[in-house]
């Protein structure tokens, strides 16, 4: 047990979240509450620190995307990854995960690090988050990976 409270403490005190007030919308809003976000971009959404378990899940998530970017590398046809886009007009911003290109053709991918035994389908969310994406970076095929 005290090293399970070590870690949680470590956890706590090297991620703490500056969040700062954005003037900007993020492509994974999309389809969320627009309310929210607007109070958030407002800056009336309180910030409130994460937890030791939430930082666990979010490092878990980053793990599964470096692996899964090591493996288009190993396979050659990753192209770039972390892209940012933005939409100048509507001021909102984003970051896909990799692009590459398969067969002479380049593809958006998005990483979704969870439990694909819960996804029959892909959700909703993600598809206009892709969408977006593809919009804005000019790019016709986009993958979900889940």
């Amino acid at each position: 047990m005290v090293l399970k409270e070590l870690i949680e403490s470590h956890l706590s005190k090297t991620h703490q979240e500056i969040r700062e007030r954005r003037k900007e919308i993020h492509v994974s809003e999309v389809g969320g509450c627009i309310r929210k976000t607007f109070l958030d971009v407002k800056g009336e959404v309180k910030k409130e620190s994460l937890n030791a378990q939430i930082i666990r899940v979010f490092d878990n998530g980053n793990s599964v995307h470096d692996r899964l970017k090591k493996y288009l590398k190993e396979m050659g046809v990753l192209e770039s990854v972390e892209v940012e886009v933005k939409d100048e007009e509507l001021e909102v911003v984003g970051r896909y995960d990799a692009r590459v290109k398969i067969k002479d053709e380049l593809y958006i991918i998005d990483f979704k690090s969870i439990n694909s035994d819960y996804v029959n389908e892909p959700m909703k969310h993600h598809v206009l988050q892709i969408t977006y994406y593809m919009f804005l970076s000019g790019i016709k095929n986009g993958i979900l990976l889940y």
